[in-house]
Parts: C-alpha cells; structure tokens; sequence
C-alpha cells in the first residue's frame, strides 16, 4: 500500500466486469487519478416477512439481521452480494416476487453511500503510471476528507454544424483551471484551438500578434471523420477533469456522438477505453451525459438554475447582460443558420472567430456569474458529483439518505408509478385595489423551510405516526413527535442549512449563503416530485396547508392591530400602516418590525 494521498473524486463508475469501482478525478499535487477499488459489495436490505419468502422459495440468499431499521420503524435483514452482478440478479428476482428491497440504487450511489464519500477523499493504493490517468491506484483504500481540494481543468466545447446533412463542420476547444488558492476559475493562456473541415487555404492563427501569442490555433481536417476522430484524440490529450458548454448535453454531445456512430467512430473522450453515451431524458430526468472519468456541466442549465433571471436563456442573452458582450452572430432560428453558411462558404476566418468565442465565451461566464464556484460549492454541500449538483432529487436523496444511514436507517425503495403531485400551491389573497401611501410589505423568511422545523415534516417522522398524539397538518398528514433520541432528519437538516446560511452571510459569503438557501428551498418541490423516492403527496400538501395557516393567522392579527392587509401570496403580505409619505424610513421600520 503506497501513501496516502488527498484530492477531488471527480466521478465514480462501477466497473462490472472487473468487480471493482473506479474512484477518477484529481490529486492535490495536480496528477489526475483512478483508484481502484475491490474491497467494497453491494448489499440487499429486505424486511422480515420479505426475507423469510425469500427463503421459501430458496432463491439462495442468506439474509441476517444487520441492526438497521427501514424508514417506518420495523427491523430489517441483509445479505451482502459477492459481485455486482449477483446484487443486480437479487434486486431482479426479489422484485419480482413483491419484495421490497430497501436502499437500492446504481452501483456508484451505493459506493458512495456506504463509503460517506463527498468530493474531497483520501486515497491509497499501489500506484502505477496510467493509460488515460497520470496515476492509477490498484487495490485503494478510498475514505471521505471533506476538508481535501485539488486544482479542477475545464475544457468548453462548442460545435458548428452543417444542419442540411447533419454533419459537423467544426469544434472549438478552450481550457480554464480553477484556483484552489484564489477560489476563481482563470482562463489558460493557451489560444482557443478550432478543428474545422475546410478545402481552401485557412490560417494556421489568428490574433492580434498571431507569430507570439495567437488568439486562435487552427486545424485544418479533409473531412468530417478526420475531425471527429482528431477531436476525440485533443480531448483525451488535454485530460480535462469538467467537459462544459451551451446546451451541450442535448446538442454538442448528442450530435457529436450521432455522428461518431454514423461514421463508425469510436467516441472515447473520458479516461478509458470506454466511450461517451447519452442517457436520453425520462420520466422526472433530464438528459444526462456520461463521459469516463469526467464531469459534464451544461452551462444553460447551471445558468437556470442560479440567482439570477434571464429574458431567456440563449447564451448571447446571457453574456450581453452579464459580460457587456455577445457572440459574433446574434441572429436566431433560419436567418442565424443562412448567416453561418455563409460565412463558412465567403469568409472562412469570420467563421472561425464565432465559433472559437462561443468556447471562450461560456468559461468567462461561469467565471462572471460565480456559477461554477456555486456548483463547486453545492456539490461539496450535498456531497454529490458536480453534473448532479443542481438536480434537486438526486441532491436530497443524497443529503436525507446520509442523514437517514447516520441513525441506522435504510432507505425506502422506490415505487415506480405512484401518483403523487405537488399538492396546493401557495395562497393568494384576493387583491383590494386602489392606491396607498404607507405600504410595508412583510416577508416570512424561509417559510417552508421554517414549517418543516416547526411541525416536524419529515417522511420519517410521516412513516412512524401512529401514535394518538402525532401532530396532524391542516391537510390531515400525521406526523409523529419528536422524543428525546432528538430532531426528525429533515428538520434537523434544515436547522443545519440555517444555521450554516446565518455563518456566511455573517462572514459575506454570498455563494455558500444563496447554494444553503437554494438548497432548503428545494425541499418542498421535492417532497411532490414522483422521481423522489420519499415523495408523498400529503408531504407537500402539509408543508403549504401549515403555510397557508401561518399566513391566515398573521393577516389576523396584524387586522386585530387596526391595520388593513391589502394583498398576501404564499410568504409575504401587504399592509397599510396609515402612516402617510411624510413618515421616516426609521418610522416605517419600527413598524414593520413591530407587524
């Protein structure tokens, strides 16, 4: 056993044909790594009335008791699977006889359950030069050290296609690197390479002082075969550790790999043999790609998801608001397609510089925004990989399912098909119009959240209320009381995100304070998402009934206090002090802190 060394696991993939899981992502030191694996097995987690009908029919599994309970209280069994292979085989065939097979999931949601692995870990093993890796780790020992940080490379891919035959015309690369020591993602200095399928003469630069320092290095292909294939190998050479883009998962990804496969190609850009694929988008989940060894960040749909709205989410919308500046050619639809074949066919350069600032352009972005940092941030949170970082189910059910494990509970399974919805939404109260001097408008702070801590909303606490004295939602949901072992997960959880949110922004922290926010937030969404394996339809409608509740009582008693509520939507409330435009801001503040 080599020494034990710190970074980033970046992507974890359970390879089934060596029964082992690889551990891919970046050192301290800066080398890129896979750490391999083959201490770890799956186990199968059935209750008692499942396990003994396991056993009638002598399936050959040997269940025992483990000393972890499910989510309602009752205990359960386990067996450990030999290989991967065998724990897929189980979960099929006790499936099939209406067992209920507790904590399951993919192979790597499982590693990383069992393992407590975030992004940062400690890793040794027997270390080896690697084929696609600076180091492999044979036989590692991999443990979670959130406290551990690596340098992370980023490459943007933008492509320009020929949308009469589907074929690619050209690929545009540029590189960044995020400082661990300045917390900002800095673009290389490197120029911005373009692989393009030309005929006539192209120059090799393009820039300012093209001889010392081009903007633009060119690579000419004959064809498309030839840039696909040179476009894979520069991927592969430049070993980014994040593959980023406009739209990249459903448009630079999806055609580069329709195109890879109509010619024949092998498109392995991630760190082994085997080669990128596109998970289409499903009930409750987006399009998903999976690269090897690597992330894959859509910027469109980071930039969805962070603090900030767009008129709409085009990325020359985007950069003009947020830059100052756009891309080259900012027409849309069929004028914008005829405007780039033209300047493919007349002017060969132009062409070129557009689709090289289109790559450059979504790096100073992520920069700008602080939208990497953010993604950084709420990955290290929830201890997920980065390209599910911003999913919202995937981020609780990892975040509850530790807290569920950390009191020696197993997740529920997931039942396809339930019918389950968000419930009610938030209350509006009918408008009285008119105009008014002297409005304050009241916002509760984090209502929903705040109801989940108050009232104990927890599918915990939901599963184990059958007592006389459970707390019983506006909507008729139960839920138990908490007793002296301490706070329901959920509610805990939350105390935990307020807590932490109150620290940064003390300290002016503005990116861990909006990733906390943003996290508790989710919260309610999730518990009405038929994706989510806790999900319940009386969860969410808990949530917004005591919300509702909340908002009824305090428009009572601020009237009880002479005043007149103009208007009220989900969290917040318009009141009519009376005071008049005459009155200070220090008035108008006394009152509203008074209200």
């Amino acid at each position: 056993m080599g020494q034990e060394l710190r970074g980033l696991g970046l992507h974890l993939y359970a390879d089934h044909r060596r029964g082992c899981v690889f551990v891919v992502g970046r050192l301290a030191d800066g080398r890129s790594f896979a750490a391999e694996d083959r201490s770890w097995r799956p186990t199968v987690y059935l209750g008692a009335a499942d396990a003994a009908r396991a056993e009638v029919v002598a399936l050959g599994y040997s269940f025992a008791p483990c000393g972890f309970e499910a989510i309602d209280g009752s205990s359960l069994l386990s067996w450990t699977a030999p290989g991967f292979g065998a724990y897929r085989d189980a979960a099929e065939r006790l499936a099939a006889l209406g067992c209920a097979v507790h904590g399951g999931g993919s192979m790597a949601d499982l590693y990383r359950a069992d393992r407590r692995l975030g992004l940062g870990l400690r890793v040794s093993g027997e270390e080896r030069p690697g084929k696609r890796v600076d180091v492999v780790l044979a036989d590692a020992a991999v443990e979670a050290d959130d406290e551990a940080n690596a340098p992370v490379s980023v490459l943007s891919l933008d492509i320009e296609t020929d949308e009469t035959d589907r074929s690619v015309r050209a690929a545009s690369l540029s590189m960044a690197d995020w400082s661990v020591q300045s917390i900002r993602l800095v673009r290389r200095p490197a120029p911005t390479r373009v692989l393009i399928v030309a005929a006539g003469t192209v120059p090799r630069t393009i820039g300012t002082n093209p001889r010392t320092s081009p903007d633009i290095e060119i690579e000419v292909q004959a064809d498309e075969r030839g840039l696909i294939t040179a476009l894979r190998d520069r991927i592969v050479a430049l070993d980014p550790d994040v593959v980023t883009g406009w739209n990249i998962v459903e448009f630079d990804l999806a055609r580069l790999l329709e195109r890879a496969g109509y010619l024949g190609i092998s498109f392995d850009i991630g760190r082994s043999d085997d080669g990128a694929r596109l998970l289409p988008k499903g009930r409750g989940r987006t399009a998903t790609a999976i690269v090897p060894g690597r992330q894959v960040i859509d910027a469109m749909r980071v930039a969805r998801s962070g603090p900030e709205r767009y008129d709409d989410y085009r990325l020359e919308t985007v950069a003009r608001v947020t830059l100052g500046r756009g891309k080259a050619v900012s027409m849309r639809g069929p004028a914008k397609i005829a405007e780039l074949d033209r300047l493919y066919r007349d002017d060969i350069v132009a062409f070129i510089e557009y689709s090289a600032g289109d790559a450059a352009l979504v790096l100073d972005l992520l920069q700008a925004t602080g939208l990497f940092a953010l993604t950084l941030a709420r990955a290290r949170l929830v201890r997920i990989g980065l390209d599910r970082a911003w999913t919202s189910v995937a981020a609780f059910e990892r975040a509850y399912g530790e807290a569920l494990r950390s009191r020696g509970v197993v997740p529920p399974p997931f039942i396809d098909g339930r019918d389950v919805s968000g419930a009610a939404g938030g209350t509006v109260l009918p408008a009285r119009a008119g105009y008014r001097d002297g409005v304050v408008v009241l916002d509760f702070k984090s209502l929903y959240p705040s109801v989940m801590r108050t009232f104990g909303i927890d599918p915990m606490s939901n599963a184990r209320s059958g007592a006389a004295d459970a707390i019983v939602a506006p909507n008729g949901a139960r839920f138990a009381r908490e007793s002296t072992a301490g706070r329901w997960p959920l509610p805990a959880l939350v105390d935990e995100y307020f807590e932490r949110r109150e620290e940064a922004t003390a300290r002016g922290d503005a990116t861990a304070s909006f990733v906390y926010k943003i996290l508790m937030n989710s919260f309610y969404g999730v518990l009405g998402t038929s994706s989510c394996r806790y999900a319940r339809t009386e969860l969410a409608g808990a949530v917004t009934s005591f919300g509702k509740s909340v908002l009824m009582g305090a428009k009572a008693r601020i009237e009880r206090e002479g005043f007149e509520v103009l208007y009220g939507d989900t969290d917040s409330l318009f009141v009519a002090t009376g005071l008049g435009s005459d009155a200070s801001y220090a008035v108008y503040r006394e009152t509203g802190d008074r209200l």
